[in-house]
């Protein structure tokens, strides 16, 4: 009822939830597609088999859908062929992938035939109807949040297929959601969103205010989509856009989703004035009062002083408005006609706000500028409705780190009475994982010649070296050794892949001495020096998963040289960059790709230019910015271990992590620690000081928000 005075009008109504009818008004159409980039042949039944009972909409039983990529969303889209119904109408929107696994063709691509159901009230639906409904108010409190955080996040909560954010690699994903081989959206921010909607999910209550999810079936020769819809708000008035005589005489012909609404006819002497803004409110004939009519969610607020009026949009807590739109005028027949679509088209108001989501929003109007007679009428209109988030976001993950010393052989000298003649464990390193969590390294063990058998008493022991290979559950095993009559820390292993094959060099007695060999399967293979060259100036760096081996050797002229070798294929010299007498190559991916440096002296890193090689192209110059490493995406990084997750470590205490940041390794002993190699379960090996010495170590990074997967009883 409208109650009016001629210094205050006010119109007060209570909420009402709808449970009978579904909303009317389409504010967008967002289209999560079953799959993402081309075409794929998939039914309704083989793609949505987790999605329970859906109910078929009268007048979309033969839709169709022009896709095209988006920028604020993940598909841009209009829809047509729909006939008027209560549930969704024809227009532009945005859209959403559902399959991430799946491609769709969306370069302007027209869907044809697709049949419409609705998801609204759905339980098992709640979950992802729910991060819809908050989607804007997210990405406004978190400007750094994209829409690829949100896509993923789809992904993670309908879990069909499984979509684990801990182990997806970018090149299972679609182009769109990497860049330069690497996943281009924030892991963490998604995990903090899907862990919220896990927590909140159960109190969202579907009502006529609310966003909801629509399946499109296709034909079968073409893919299944989803359509997500949610509603707009219209100020109530004394006029409805469903009563026929009004319709009339403003030529409205549309009965479907999207044509109900009013007027509000304000007073000429009024001074305040308030009336409620209603969502979802098709179901309105045309005389219904306010509070029969779909939800309120919040008032609209008229001030007049002279001849300056203020409108202000106030939603209630819990929601924001956007895409707002305000029109004023003396009579019903200044209403901006609806054209020859005989729909009413808001955005043909004089006033509008299309920012970001606003809990508030002011309009200034000069009622100078239109001299009304007598009473003044406008209309108030939000194109865009949104749930605020219940509560905060969790906090960033906790990260977890587990350190683990890698067993010794024997004791230290240290812990001998007479510690002649013995072998006893000195320094022990950690050089390399794979992603089964293999680890290899060597341990100095140090043979005593005398009592005095201190680090610092130099001729009194030597070292004999011995490569180890250990595992959780097996522990320690030797897979060779050297002996050097020196006191100098020999590193014999430098890499292992997945197939548990070895990298590293070999010395003799004596020398000083790097050879390379590959241990494979308990065979020891020595490739010797390049191109004549002698065979104790050469190391091994790096293997991949083909057995291909990099690293450098002298050739004839005593020039050390980057190598790649392979058991069936032998050594092959990769040259040097143009100017540049001296190479190494010191890692190389599963594509082949070998990254190393070229210098005319290896006794320093000044002077130094890094390369690129692969068997098409050669030798690439990348100029004098270090490279060390390169994953299976192609990218490369100056620090000692890059994996295809972006992580990397550079010899010193930390993992860096794309989402994280740097990451500190905890020590033993409050000692210092190096890390050396990182694989693709967070999971990295280095050394630590641990009293006189250094022990090989090996950290379990964890991070305590894991895979989040929506349950089937969702």
């Amino acid at each position: 009822m409208l109650n009016m005075t001629n210094s205050t009008q006010r119109v007060w109504l209570t909420n009402y939830k709808y449970n009978l009818i579904l909303p009317f008004i389409l504010v967008s159409l967002i289209v999560a597609f079953s799959s993402c980039d081309t075409k794929q042949s998939l039914g309704l039944q083989e793609s949505l088999d987790v999605i329970p009972e859906l109910q078929l909409i009268e007048g979309g039983e033969n839709s169709t859908v022009i896709v095209n990529p988006g920028t604020e969303s993940y598909f841009e889209f209009n829809i047509a062929n729909i006939n008027p119904n209560k549930y969704i109408a024809q227009g532009p929107g945005s859209g959403w992938c559902i399959l991430w696994n799946k491609p769709i063709d969306s370069n302007n691509t027209t869907h044809s035939g697709l049949r419409l159901f609705s998801s609204y009230g759905d339980q098992q639906w709640k979950p992802l109807n729910y991060l819809l409904n908050i989607r804007e108010s997210l990405m406004m409190d978190d400007s750094k949040l994209t829409y690829r955080e949100i896509q993923a996040a789809i992904w993670t909560l309908m879990d069909f297929p499984e979509f684990n954010l801990n182990s997806i690699t970018a090149d299972q994903l679609p182009p769109r959601m990497v860049d330069n081989g690497r996943l281009n959206f924030d892991t963490g921010k998604t995990k903090q969103i899907v862990q919220h909607v896990i927590d909140n999910y159960e109190s969202f209550e579907y009502n006529t205010a609310s966003t909801y999810a629509v399946v499109a079936e296709t034909s079968t020769d073409t893919q299944t989509i989803i359509i997500e819809v949610s509603e707009s708000v219209w100020a109530y008035g004394q006029h409805s856009f469903r009563d026929p005589h009004l319709r009339e005489q403003l030529g409205i012909r549309g009965q479907g989703k999207g044509q109900w609404g009013w007027i509000f006819e304000l007073d000429s002497g009024f001074s305040l004035a308030v009336t409620e803004l209603i969502a979802g409110g098709g179901d309105d004939d045309g005389t219904m009062p306010a509070e029969d009519i779909g939800t309120t969610i919040g008032t609209l607020d008229i001030s007049k002083s002279g001849s300056d009026m203020e409108v202000t949009y106030s939603p209630y807590n819990n929601y924001l408005l956007n895409d707002l739109h305000l029109w004023v005028g003396c009579s019903l027949e200044e209403f901006p006609w609806v054209g020859n679509t005989g729909n009413v088209a808001p955005g043909r108001f004089a006033y509008s706000y299309d920012g970001k989501p606003t809990d508030s929003h002011t309009f200034p109007v000069d009622l100078g500028d239109y001299n009304c007679p007598g009473n003044i009428f406008l209309a108030a209109h939000a194109g865009g409705l949104y749930q605020k988030i219940d509560g905060e976001l969790p906090d960033d993950p906790e990260i977890n780190i587990e350190i683990i010393e890698i067993d010794i052989f024997g004791e230290t000298a240290a812990d001998s009475d007479d510690p002649r003649g013995g072998h006893f464990v000195d320094d022990t390193f950690a050089r390399a994982v794979n992603d089964h969590g293999e680890v290899v390294g060597n341990q100095d063990l140090r043979v005593c010649l005398s009592l005095d058998c201190s680090k610092t008493n130099l001729g009194r022991y030597y070292y004999e070296d011995t490569s180890f290979k250990w595992t959780r559950d097996e522990g320690l095993l030797n897979v060779g050794g050297m002996m050097v009559e020196e006191p100098l820390s020999q590193q014999p292993v430098s890499d292992i892949n997945n197939h548990s094959q070895v990298a590293g060099f070999n010395g003799y007695t004596a020398v000083y001495a790097e050879y390379p060999y590959s241990y494979d399967s308990g065979s020891l293979i020595e490739f010797g020096g390049l191109l004549g060259g002698a065979i104790h100036r050469s190391d091994a760096l790096a293997i991949n998963d083909q057995g291909q081996v990099v690293g450098y050797a002298e050739n004839a002229s005593g020039q050390q040289r980057a190598f790649i070798w392979h058991k069936d294929t032998g050594m092959t010299d990769l040259g040097t960059l143009p100017g540049y007498s001296q190479s190494r190559a010191t890692d190389i991916n599963n594509l082949a790709q070998v990254v190393g440096w070229s210098a005319n002296s290896t006794h320093s890193s000044s002077g130094r230019r890094y390369f690129l090689w692969d068997e098409v192209n050669g030798m690439t110059d990348l100029g004098t910015d270090p490279i060390r490493s390169i994953n299976d995406h192609g990218e490369m990084s100056s620090h000692y271990s890059l994996n295809n997750l972006g992580q990397s470590v550079n010899r010193d205490g930390f993992l860096y992590d794309p989402v994280h940041g740097a990451i500190e390794l905890p020590t033993l002993e409050d000692g210092s620690c190096r890390a050396y190699d990182v694989n693709e379960n967070n999971q990295v090996v280095g050394d630590c000081e641990k009293g006189d010495f250094r022990r090989a170590v090996k950290w379990n990074v964890m991070i305590d928000i894991n895979k989040i997967a929506v349950d089937s009883s969702y």
